[in-house]
């Protein structure tokens, strides 16, 4: 039954099978008669998407309650998949609406699946990867591993590695023998010696053999004897004179054995020597002889080693024995005693004595006064090298000093110095010279006296770079730094800009490069900044990686050496600051970093 604006339509009875039908309805307005036709499609079976299979203990979830035509029902027995049990497990589902029948769904529960495996590889081979594994040894070892439907895997391993052998094998062969083959190999000298085989298990097998060579022996005998000795028999050989000889013998081990005479023959030995003596010695015995006058002796002797032996004695009797002395000493010395003598002065002295011999004897002492050395050393120096050290002390400024110190001979020693100091004049910045492009323009630079150097740079657009007064000839503004150098080698830099064509307005700038060398060649030798139309420059510091102030000035054009107290310092990178006003009074401040090269 419907209703629809107050219309009701009635339906009287069930259809049962197909057929025509005639329906009433009454409305307002009366009965209304109406006739269709039912036709029956049968019965479906419901249809499910594939379920499983599903590993054992794992939790899936329940079956579907619709079928994938819309049909409603339970299932037996229990919508609930049990994956408890291994194996195909049926399930009935029965429908609660629609023309559906009564279906079955079959779900595969799997299980671990366990695979047992034996490997056997050779000791080289280890460690051995298997499964994710690392196997350093023998044993046995177990993987987990997934399937393909997602179930556990486990794989058992029994390993078993086999042994490289080794066979060692030592032997001693002569010398002679050589050289010697073992298993391929020629052998030289000896060692030790290895090949690898494959033993029938499929493993390494290595020989070793460990080779001693026995040289040939030799022994060396020694043997002085007297030339009344001679011949002197060896080894079943007779010699006549003095060498070395040798006989090849076999010794006990059957090697070469090589024994070697060096043989020295002694002939009768001669020796002579020289005496003096003082009168009160003579008669002077001398090898059972009395000696009462000069001349020359020999006795007949016999050395320790049997051997006849001729001694000469060449006999002398003195009446005066002299000894000279050299000697210097210093001034302070004086007065020197010598002898019982009170010496003031340089020269030759001698003293009357007499020896331990009971002779007379005469001393002679060659006396030299060494007077107090002076030395005077006059110096330049330019103004920025100070302070100096000179013999200990620290100079700031010119003049004379002097320091004592101690000659070779340990006498005292005045060194003096005369200091001069060659002041380094102020770098300035010139005026601005304003110049036509191609037209000559004169440029002059300051002169502080004679014998001055001049270095223009860059050098670009001059006539000369190395004179004080250069003509301007270009067509591009030049920023000139002019190093002006004393004969004494210290330099001034002074700054001068020169424009080409209309006159701009005073651009200011400050440029500090990046690195710098202090190598004296006379090329970035100094750390300073590069200023363009700068009227005062406040300050210039410069520190190293601690914070320290290495170095600081007020002064355009004067910068850093690389020396700190007189030391130089290190490679390294150095942080700078400065601040400085330009023409246009617009106040400069920068920092940055600079690396010192060496």
């Amino acid at each position: 039954t419907s209703s629809t604006a107050g219309n009701v339509l009635t339906i009287t009875g069930t259809p049962t099978a197909t057929g025509t039908y005639t329906v009433t309805a009454t409305t307002p307005c009366g009965p209304l008669t109406m006739s269709g036709t039912i036709t029956s499609s049968g019965a479906t079976t419901p249809t499910f998407a594939a379920v499983g299979p599903f590993c054992q203990n794992s939790t899936p979830g329940a079956l579907p309650s619709t079928s994938l035509e819309g049909i409603a029902g339970t299932w037996s027995p229990s919508a609930t998949i049990n994956t408890s049990t291994l194996g195909p497990i049926t399930y009935t589902f029965t429908p609660t609406s629609g023309c559906g029948v009564q279906t079955t769904l079959t779900i595969q529960i799997n299980g671990t699946v366990t695979t047992n495996a034996s490997l056997s590889i050779c000791s080289t081979q280890l460690p051995y990867s298997w499964n994710g594994q690392t196997l350093n040894a023998a044993g046995n070892y177990t993987a987990t591993l997934t399937t393909t439907s997602g179930c556990d895997s486990v794989v058992n391993l029994v390993l078993t590695v086999g042994q490289t052998i080794t066979n060692t094998t030592t032997l001693t062969i002569c010398n002679s023998q050589l050289p010697y083959s073992w298993n391929g190999q020629t052998i030289t000298q000896g060692g030790t010696y290895s090949v690898t085989f494959i033993s029938a298990g499929g493993c390494d097998s290595i020989a070793v053999l460990n080779l001693n060579v026995n040289s040939v022996l030799s022994s060396t005998t020694p043997v002085s004897i007297c030339s009344g000795q001679l011949p002197y028999s060896w080894n079943g050989q007779s010699y006549s004179a003095s060498g070395v000889y040798t006989v090849d013998l076999t010794a006990s081990n059957g090697c070469d054995s090589v024994a070697e005479l060096v043989l020295n023959v002694t002939a009768a030995g001669t020796s002579t020597n020289s005496l003096t003596v003082c009168p009160n010695q003579v008669p002077y015995s001398w090898n059972g002889q009395s000696l009462t006058a000069p001349g020359t002796y020999t006795a007949n002797l016999t050395t320790s080693s049997g051997c006849d032996s001729v001694a000469t004695l060449i006999f002398n009797v003195s009446n005066q024995i002299t000894d000279t002395t050299n000697l210097t000493i210093c001034t302070n010395q004086i007065p020197y005693t010598w002898n019982n003598q009170t010496i003031s002065a340089s020269g030759f002295y001698t003293a009357n004595l007499t020896a331990a011999g009971g002779c007379d004897s005469t001393a002679v002492l060659n006396l030299t006064v060494s007077s107090i050395l002076s030395s005077t050393t006059p110096l330049t120096v330019c103004s920025a090298s100070l302070p100096i050290i000179w013999n200990g002390q620290t100079i700031s400024g010119a003049g004379t000093y002097t320091a004592s110190l101690q000659n070779a001979a340990g006498c005292d020693s005045v060194a003096t110095l005369n200091l001069t100091i060659d002041s380094n004049f102020v770098g300035v910045r010139y005026p601005t010279v304003n110049a036509t492009s191609g037209v000559a323009t004169q440029l002059l630079a300051r002169v502080f006296g004679s014998n001055y150097s001049y270095a223009w740079s860059p050098p670009v657009g001059l006539d000369q770079y190395d004179i004080y007064n250069p003509v301007f000839t270009y067509n591009q503004q030049t920023q000139y730094l002019i190093n002006i150098t004393s004969p004494n080698g210290c330099t001034t830099t002074d700054t001068l800009l020169v424009t080409v064509g209309a006159v701009t307005p005073t651009v200011s700038a400050v440029f500090v490069p990046l690195a710098w060398s202090p190598n004296g060649d006379g090329h970035n030798d100094r750390l300073y900044p590069l200023m363009e139309n700068i009227k005062t420059l406040h300050y210039f510091r410069i520190f190293n990686r601690w914070g320290q102030l290495m170095f600081e000035t007020n002064v355009i054009g004067y910068g850093w050496d690389g020396v700190y107290k007189g030391k130089p310092q290190i490679s390294d990178v150095y942080t700078w600051t400065v601040e400085a006003v330009g023409y246009d009074g617009h106040v400069y401040q920068q920092a940055g970093n600079s690396l010192l090269l060496r």
